[in-house]
């Protein structure tokens, strides 16, 4: 394929790569909405408990899932760009510690079979997803 146009020289293309730079930083750091932070936390908390839930866990933790990844889905749409990670570092960090005591409650619950160790990993995991959401929150809103 011939090019018709001449080669952009370093400067036009270190210029061209640093606006793509600033509009993804932009499109990541778009405030959320601010119903979403307690969404998710409730919803947090409540996937580390469906596993003290009388019946089997599983459709419980499903359903669960599901309205975490809808409920972030629609905000994103929201947003305009549903699949943009935030760049808020404390932020991210605080949602992967929120999974991880997720995910300990639902190890815990199989192990154990005790509920303290349980609601404790429930209630620390919306607490830090709370935390995340005031640092995340405080990020974009400048």
């Amino acid at each position: 394929m011939e090019m018709n146009q001449p080669s952009p020289g370093g400067a036009e293309a270190a210029a061209a790569l640093a606006a793509i730079t600033s509009s993804q930083k932009a499109v990541r750091d778009t405030p959320w909405p601010v119903w979403i932070y307690p969404v998710n936390a409730v919803l947090l908390g409540a996937m580390a408990l469906t596993p003290l839930t009388e019946t089997s866990g599983s459709p419980a933790l499903i359903a669960t899932a599901i309205a975490v990844i809808v409920a972030n889905l629609a905000a994103g749409w929201h947003n305009g760009a549903p699949f943009a990670l935030p760049t808020s570092r404390g932020f991210l960090t605080a949602v992967v510690l929120s999974a991880l005591c997720v995910v300990l409650a639902l190890v815990t619950a199989d192990v154990t079979g005790n509920a303290l160790p349980v609601i404790a990993l429930a209630v620390a995991a919306t607490t830090t997803y709370a935390v995340g959401s005031v640092v995340h929150y405080r990020s974009t809103h400048r």
